[in-house]
């Protein structure tokens, strides 16, 4: 879960099952979604993602 800030940044709320070096790995990168600023200020979103670690 994560809400955007007043600067369309992404703030997570709650990022489940994953350690300190995987929150640094995915919030950088949700960062960088071309639309992030088509989403609304301090509305939560939820969005699930899972990857296998090779």
């Amino acid at each position: 879960m994560f809400t955007i800030d007043k600067n369309n940044k992404i703030e997570i709320l709650n990022l489940s099952g994953t350690n300190r070096e995987t929150y640094k790995a995915v919030k950088p990168q949700l960062n960088d979604l071309d639309n992030i600023s088509e989403l609304t200020p301090n509305e939560v979103y939820r969005i699930e993602i899972s990857f296998q670690v090779v």
